[in-house]
């Protein structure tokens, strides 16, 4: 997983939601497209959300929390 990729994650389960579109605006500020900013950016976030989840690092409610974005 990508820094970027990894510090969103770490924004999204401490629920701060405005560093996470903080980092994202600032990849579209970079310009970077749509496409990338999902492919390589929210995806891989998500999925090691969810690989916490399963891994039971993460509650129920921090998944919730992180995935209400």
């Amino acid at each position: 997983m990508n820094f970027h990729a990894e510090l969103l994650a770490e924004t999204l389960l401490s629920g701060d939601f405005k560093a996470s579109w903080s980092l994202i605006g600032s990849q579209r500020e970079a310009g970077k497209n749509s496409l990338y900013i999902y492919t390589r950016l929210l995806t891989p976030a998500m999925r090691y959300i969810g690989d916490l989840w399963e891994q039971n690092s993460v509650s129920d409610a921090d998944e919730h929390l992180a995935s209400s974005v």
